[in-house]
C-alpha cells in the first residue's frame, strides 16, 4: 500500500529545503482533464468525495501507484485521481 502521509512529508520536506536555497526551478502547470463536466474523487486527509469541475488546476505530489491513481493538490485539498486524467500544460 502506498503510504501517502509519508510521501506529504516528503513533498513538504523538498519544497521548503529548495525554497529556502532560492531555487528559482519552475513548477509544472497541471489540470485535470476528463469527458464529463464534473466528477468525483477521494479527498484522501479528509477521508470523502469531492466534486471537481473538469480543467480544474492541479499540482501532483506522488508517483502513480500499482492502480494507476497519483495523489494531487487541488484548490481546497488533496486528491486521489487516475495518472491519465492529470494533463501537464507547461511550467509557471
Amino acid at each position: 500500500m502506498f503510504d501517502y502521509e509519508a510521501q506529504l512529508k516528503k513533498v513538504f520536506d523538498d519544497v521548503f529545503e529548495s525554497s529556502s536555497s532560492g531555487s528559482s526551478e519552475p513548477i509544472p502547470y497541471q489540470i485535470l482533464t476528463f469527458d464529463a463536466k464534473e466528477k468525483w474523487y477521494l479527498d484522501p486527509v479528509k477521508k470523502t468525495m469531492v466534486k471537481i469541475c473538469n480543467n480544474t488546476e492541479v499540482v501532483q505530489i506522488s508517483i502513480p501507484d500499482e492502480n494507476n491513481k497519483v495523489l494531487v493538490r487541488a484548490c481546497g485539498g488533496f486528491l486521489f485521481v487516475p495518472f491519465d486524467e492529470v494533463e501537464d500544460i507547461g511550467f509557471n
